[in-house]
């Protein structure tokens, strides 16, 4: 069989190698030809189209041919001169006469590669079967010839695609004439007699390549004989099996056992060779031997084989679900594949089915960004609406994602575009609040919109489009649409307001022919108190400088009240200057008090808004203004309880008074303030002005409420300044300063005695105070003052400061605080006090 083979291959080789070609195929000899027909000859030869096109005008006809038969458009194709087919053609020339040799214009064309003209000639009806009658070659058997000497699979491919016949075989039998050509010297009658195929010769050139195109072409290895069948098996099954075992040295963590189980059939649908597959299946080999949890149809769709899927679809269970819930259309429309997906419903497959749950293979595809898959599939469901996605409508989440061809394909297949979840959102409502404009402009577009469907708080999709803040063309579109402006949420706000809070004053333009500026609407302070404020407030509230500007051109009152609240009130509380600077000149009265009792000023003071208490100093704010509280207060003394030493300074500049008398506190209450919150830096602002000394505090003071340190003191007490902030540090509020600061910065000033009396505590002194406390920074700061006595002993019990009762105390509740420094008798010995002290008798 083998010498068989190879007879058949030099045949074929021989037929359309170079050497015997111009015997076989010749072009004309002119030399016997008459004058106009040798002229007519050589202008095709050239490519001289006027000169053919003038003789056949003069009358000589387009099928004229020399002594062998060979017609002039024969030469044109073999010489590859399209212009001069189109010109013969045109004339009538007839593309099925054939040669002594039995060779067509095609023949030529295909034995001379001419693929335009092979596809010219195509177009105009010539056969790709056209079969030599002298030795029953094919077009196809040229091309495979032409392949085993160029091992270039192109030609061959070509007219495989479009239809040439890969089962044509060699006469039976070889015609006398055939003895005169050169092909005589390598052809045996009994090498014909068998008859070769393209496929016998792919085979036995060795060429896999050759025998799997011809194979996945459907050239049927039944018509072979029963060896060359067997020789095509063991041929594919030697392959398959060194592609297996290269694909598991590829794949480390592939089973051994996984490898020898491999049959050749899955071994050629995991490599995708159609051919080999058709191979095997035509001669019904390894069917039985597909695992069932990898059926081959979905081996096809996980490579993505699509002539192989093809291939299957008809004897396959398209719809079947293997053990582990795996099937073919959902790998398909999860990995995107169109192509396999539309394959798939074609022949079938089900797009929704009802044993999966919300695993559809419409959400895979969606979810794993598949948008064209999702389009395709949307259009052959039944019923677009029962498709829940996390529990929410289909629609509505492609809608809140801004998938536009997908939400505009759900509608056309008939998605209800007021589906809702269960919190009430609509898809409209969702792609407004996300800014989705595309989305939106698409929903439009449906009949059956409900502009105002609002969701469980009563937002519509215009108040959302407005309150995200995403684009302007929503609002716009919304409103253009018919959209009710009107409707008001469940905690009564309304779209202007969003507008007005969020700064859109393009909106708020747009808007306010449906608005009255002067309304009041609910809102939500920082307390989460609700309040009825208005348009104006709503916009201080919210930091909108350039809303409140432009409400105030449209007529809003800057000095209406609201709840007690002043709009120029919030704008300093908000510490807005640029909002207060606009209210400035539209205050009828810069005294004007809010609930607390407070101006302006005192608010500017209270945050420490040097910029604000210019701006209202210089719009007339009088600085001398008392809050007429139950304490009253001055400016300098709200600034200086919230540290601000800034504002202090520049209220000074101004002439600010420090403190009023009042009946409850002796000396300054701004000075007070300061050393019971540590602020050192106001101290030392306001020590040049005051007397420190004059200054005392009825305790307890602490801001955070009774606590153990009263246990040190009488019930009523007066402390001076050094002995507060020495109280003070032990249980500091948020916001308070730095305690030491403030001790050290009334040390600093001369109007402070560092051994001022605490009369009502046995009359010690600071540092008997800071020792009592075990504060080591407190007593080390006083201790270094100058003017310090650390021999002082107080006047009840005269225990000076070296016996060890007061440092036993002062212990005691340093480690009841958790404080990790205390004061030894050691180191005030080491600061000079003395070692022994007598007591009273």
């Amino acid at each position: 069989m083998g010498n068989e083979i190879s007879a058949i291959t030099q045949v074929l080789a021989a037929a359309y190698s170079s050497n015997v070609m111009p015997a076989l195929l010749a072009i004309a000899d002119t030399s016997t030809m008459s004058t106009d027909a040798s002229l007519l000859f050589n202008a095709v030869q050239i490519n001289d189209v006027a000169l053919v096109t003038r003789l056949l005008n003069e009358g000589d006809s387009p099928n004229t041919s020399n002594e062998n038969g060979c017609t002039l458009l024969m030469a044109g194709a073999a010489a590859g001169h399209k212009a001069i087919v189109d010109v013969l053609l045109a004339r009538g020339a007839t593309m099925d006469l054939v040669d002594k040799h039995g060779c067509n214009a095609m023949t030529y064309a295909v034995a001379h590669r001419r693929e335009d003209i092979i596809s010219y000639l195509h177009q105009h009806g010539a056969s790709l079967d056209v079969v030599q009658a002298l030795t029953g070659l094919s077009l196809v058997h040229a091309a495979v010839a032409d392949a085993m000497t160029t091992f270039n699979v192109h030609f061959l491919t070509y007219l495989l695609a479009r239809g040439a016949s890969p089962n044509s075989r060699l006469l039976t039998s070889l015609p006398d004439k055939l003895q005169q050509l050169p092909l005589a010297n390598f052809v045996a009658r009994d090498v014909l007699f068998a008859q070769a195929s393209p496929l016998t010769t792919a085979l036995a050139s060795g060429n896999p390549v050759l025998m799997d195109l011809l194979l996945a072409y459907d050239a049927d290895p039944r018509l072979e004989t029963p060896t060359i069948q067997k020789q095509l098996v063991e041929n594919a099954n030697l392959r398959m099996k060194l592609a297996w075992a290269s694909m598991i040295m590829m794949r480390p963590g592939e089973s051994h056992d996984r490898a020898t189980k491999q049959s050749p059939l899955e071994a050629a649908v995991f490599s995708n060779s159609l051919g080999l597959v058709k191979l095997y299946t035509t001669l019904h080999e390894g069917m039985q031997d597909f695992p069932d949890e990898c059926p081959p149809l979905l081996l096809a769709v996980l490579f993505n084989q699509v002539e192989m899927a093809k291939y299957f679809v008809p004897t396959s269970g398209i719809n079947a679900i293997t053990a582990d819930g795996d099937y073919a259309f959902y790998n398909a429309a999860l990995n995107g594949l169109l192509e396999m997906v539309q394959l798939l419903v074609e022949h079938g497959a089900n797009v929704a089915p009802t044993n999966v749950g919300e695993d559809l293979p419409i959400l895979g595809a969606y979810d794993r960004g598949h948008d064209d898959v999702v389009v395709y599939l949307a259009a052959k469901m039944d019923n677009v609406n029962s498709i829940r996605s996390n529990g929410e409508p289909f629609l509505l989440r492609a809608c809140t994602e801004g998938r536009i061809s997908v939400a505009d394909a759900l509608l056309r297949a008939g998605a209800d575009c007021n589906a809702t979840e269960s919190r009430g959102i609509t898809p409209l409502i969702g792609a407004a609040c996300l800014g989705r404009t595309a989305v939106v402009q698409r929903l439009l577009q449906e009949a059956s919109i409900n502009l105002d469907a609002n969701d469980e708080t009563g937002r519509t999709a215009i108040f959302c489009a407005v309150h995200a803040l995403q684009t302007n063309e929503i609002p716009r579109m919304l409103l253009a649409a018919g959209a009710n402006v009107r409707v008001a949420t469940n905690a009564g706000s309304t779209v202007f307001a969003q507008a007005i809070s969020t700064g859109r004053r393009d909106l708020a333009e747009l808007l306010l022919p449906h608005f009255d500026i002067q309304q009041r609407v609910p809102c939500y302070d920082r307390a989460q108190t609700l309040r009825h404020v208005s348009y104006l407030q709503l916009a201080v509230n919210h930091r909108q400088s350039h809303i409140v500007s432009w409400l105030l051109e449209r007529g809003a009152d800057a000095n209406q009240d609201n709840d007690g609240r002043l709009p120029l009130l919030d704008a300093v509380m908000h510490n807005d200057a640029s909002t207060v600077a606009v209210l400035l000149p539209f205050i009828k009265d810069l005294e004007a008090t809010d609930a607390h009792g407070d101006t302006a000023l005192h608010c500017a003071a209270m945050i420490g808004s040097v910029d604000i208490l210019q701006l209202l100093v210089a719009s007339g704010a009088n600085v001398a203004h008392i809050v007429e509280t139950p304490v009253p207060t001055t400016a300098i003394a709200m600034a200086s309880a919230e540290g601000h030493a800034a504002a202090v300074r520049y209220l000074l500049e101004m002439g600010a008074p420090i403190d009023v008398p009042n009946a409850t506190q002796k000396g300054s209450v701004a000075l007070a303030y300061a050393a019971i919150r540590g602020h050192g830096d106001v101290l030392r602002a306001l020590l040049p002005f005051v007397d420190g000394n004059a200054t005392v505090v009825h305790a307890p003071l602490c801001e955070t409420g009774p606590d153990w340190r009263q246990a040190f003191l009488p019930a009523s007490t007066t402390m001076p300044l050094p002995s507060v902030v020495i109280y003070e540090a032990l249980d500091p509020v948020e916001g308070h300063g730095d305690y030491l600061d403030a001790l050290r910065a009334l040390l600093e000033s001369p109007s402070v005695d560092v051994n001022s009396r605490f009369p009502e505590a046995y009359g010690a002194t600071a540092l008997i105070y800071a020792c009592k406390l075990g504060n080591l920074d407190f007593v080390r700061a006083i201790v270094e003052h100058t003017d310090c006595d650390v021999n002082a002993a107080d006047n009840v019990r005269s225990i000076r400061l070296a016996t060890r009762d007061w440092i036993r105390v002062g212990w005691q509740h340093a480690a009841a605080r958790g404080l990790s420094t205390g004061v030894s008798r050691r180191r005030l010995v080491l600061a000079g006090a003395a070692a022994t002290a007598p007591r009273h008798r």
